[in-house]
């Protein structure tokens, strides 16, 4: 079980959450804040993909990012679309994005992910895992259809936050009552 608490999701929100709604882009010091597995898991987890990829390829590409972590950003690609092509030139326009699954099945394939500590199951995110595109030139190995062990990352909420939500929802609760009450009376 991993966490990320609300200072530091706070900060990576701030920092990549849709950040090119608002024509920037994140500076190099800012990636300081995706120090750890749970922190580049969360952020693959929230990242808008409208904001596109580079992002999401650093964390590939970083050494602490976990196979839980890799293998989401895997499946949340598509991949499924990119086998329709055979290379990079086949590709022509989603020649980014072929490159970018290509190289996350090498990262599998040759051991680069060495920490399988974050759980990810690709069916239970809504993937199909067996699906072949009827004009697939290539299939996804195996490795990359397989849940990964480990725990969940959890975001830790703020006490406020938690505070403010259960007193919204007695409110809440404390109205339907009235109004049941009222109404039976009718």
């Amino acid at each position: 079980m991993k966490f990320v608490f609300p200072n530091k999701a706070k900060k990576i929100e701030d920092k990549f959450f849709e950040f090119s709604f608002d024509d920037r882009d994140p500076q190099p010091e800012d990636y300081k804040l995706l120090d750890s597995a749970s922190s580049l898991h969360y952020l693959a987890d929230i990242y808008n993909w409208d904001d596109g990829e580079e992002v999401l390829d650093w964390i590939i590409s970083n050494p602490k990012c976990d196979k839980g972590t890799a293998l989401m950003i895997f499946w949340r690609a598509e991949p499924d679309y990119y086998t329709r092509y055979q290379d990079e030139t086949d590709a022509d326009h989603d020649a980014e994005e072929f490159r970018f699954v290509k190289k996350i099945i090498h990262n599998f394939e040759t051991g680069f992910y060495k920490r399988e500590q974050i759980h990810y199951d690709p069916s239970a995110d809504g993937h199909d895992v067996d699906y072949i595109d009827k004009n697939a030139k290539w299939e996804i190995p195996d490795l990359m259809k397989k849940s990964t062990k480990g725990g969940n990352v959890y975001y830790i909420p703020d006490p406020i936050d938690l505070i403010q939500k259960w007193w919204s929802d007695y409110k809440r609760k404390q109205h339907r009552k009235k109004r049941k009450k009222r109404l039976s009376k009718n």
